[in-house]
């Protein structure tokens, strides 16, 4: 290390680089490194607890040695007062890192970031939240600072969704909301969430149960309808899916995911697997076995034909892909108020609940219908009763299937309720 009397700007300019690095000092620790390729950097070298320390100051011509000189003596006395002037520097960037990344903490970057890594992770169906990300939280609250959006706020985003006609959807999106902000709560984001306290009442009102159970003449018509293509242009694979809803009332979403390995012609018996059912977390992962009449199992080898080498028993478009989530509600959407003798609304969730009630309105048990469709036990009754009542659930299946298929084939039979 080479000792000069005092740096100076034009002693500093003219000092030429070596074929290796040269150290000049002017004394306490006061440092300039100059390297073979002319780079030319302010250093402060100091003892901390007894270990030598080196703190880069900057580079010179850009830190002038007017504010190098003022930098080192700023750093001796931090180690003059115990503090270590290098992780005082690192604090200070940490803390800078921060305030930088709040600036650029929106929440259109805190929804994205929960939707990677807790929707995609943790969701069998994330496609609901997904648009309305796009479609909703974005547009509305994207611009919005995570630290800085306040309560009144979120509620009047919320109220412009309920303007457009969306109330029951503005509830929906409140819901994904208080999630989303719980998320960055736990992830240590934000210490409060902003949308607690808001409640749906006061957002889209109060929802009101949905009760609506088909009648027989209504599943005639229903079954007519899709079953005639001169009367639309959807597709048979659609048409199927809906027939197959309404004879075995799975869920939607295990019908889309279901792939043909999960079929037993030989036994009639269609095996779904538990990451295909709607199951709370907390719920014993457990698979649903549901038997498939033959006027089911007909339809089922009619789909084989039109799936070709598509896993999916509903083959979308996409090869190798099955219909999209969104299908059913689409076409059933679609047909309201083309359906002559049908005036009330109904959905494909519908088909469930016409199951049920027909079950108990032809004396199936309620232990028997619930297991049909899945559902799980009263918890007294399922800690002590661990049976699957197969042969019961075929039993009420295939009178089911038969009053269906004795309904649609007749035009003059009308099934009237029990």
């Amino acid at each position: 290390m080479e000792k000069l009397n005092k740096f100076t700007d034009t002693k500093v300019r003219n000092i030429k680089p070596q074929n290796k690095r040269i150290e000049y000092t002017e004394g306490n620790g006061f440092i300039l490194r100059v390297t073979p390729a002319g780079m030319k950097t302010w250093i402060y070298y100091f003892k901390f607890n007894g270990k030598p320390q080196r703190l880069t100051l900057g580079r010179y011509p850009g830190m002038s040695v007017a504010d190098a000189r003022k930098a080192a003596g700023d750093a001796r006395s931090l180690r003059d007062n115990e503090i270590n002037p290098i992780q005082q520097k690192k604090d200070k960037e940490a803390a800078a890192r921060q305030e930088q990344a709040k600036e650029l903490q929106t929440i259109e970057w805190l929804i994205n970031e929960f939707y990677e890594n807790s929707i995609l992770k943790n969701r069998k169906a994330p496609q609901q939240v997904e648009q309305q990300k796009n479609a909703d939280i974005i547009p509305l609250l994207g611009k919005y600072k995570i630290d800085e959006i306040t309560t009144p706020q979120i509620t009047a985003e919320l109220r412009k969704i309920v303007k457009r006609g969306s109330p029951v959807h503005a509830n929906k999106v409140l819901s994904t909301i208080k999630q989303m902000f719980n998320y960055a709560l736990s992830e240590g984001i934000i210490d409060r969430n902003p949308a607690q306290v808001i409640e749906s009442k006061n957002i889209g009102g109060v929802e009101p149960a949905r009760s609506r159970v088909l009648s027989y003449e209504e599943i005639k018509i229903i079954w007519c309808y899709f079953s005639d293509h001169t009367k639309h242009n959807i597709h048979p694979v659609t048409v199927a899916g809906l027939k197959i809803l309404l004879l075995t009332g799975v869920r939607t979403g295990s019908l889309i995911q279901a792939h043909w390995k999960e079929i037993d012609f030989d036994n009639s018996l269609w095996t779904i697997p538990a990451e295909h059912l709607k199951l709370k977390k907390t719920e014993e992962q457990k698979e649903h076995k549901v038997h498939l009449a033959p006027l089911t199992i007909q339809i089922l080898l009619e789909l084989k034909e039109l799936a070709g080498n598509n896993p999916f028993i509903l083959p979308g478009r996409t090869e190798g892909q099955p219909l999209n989530d969104k299908g059913f509600s689409r076409i059933i959407r679609r047909s309201r108020g083309k359906i002559e003798g049908i005036e009330e609304d109904f959905n494909a969730h519908d088909f469930r609940a016409a199951l049920s009630t027909h079950l108990a309105e032809m004396g199936v048990p309620p232990h028997i219908s619930e297991k049909c469709l899945g559902h799980k036990l009263p918890k007294i009754m399922a800690t002590y009763n661990k049976h699957e009542y197969l042969s019961e659930r075929k039993e009420a299946l295939e009178q089911w299937a038969e009053k269906i298929e004795i309904l649609v084939t007749n035009s003059n039979v009308v099934l009237l309720q029990a």
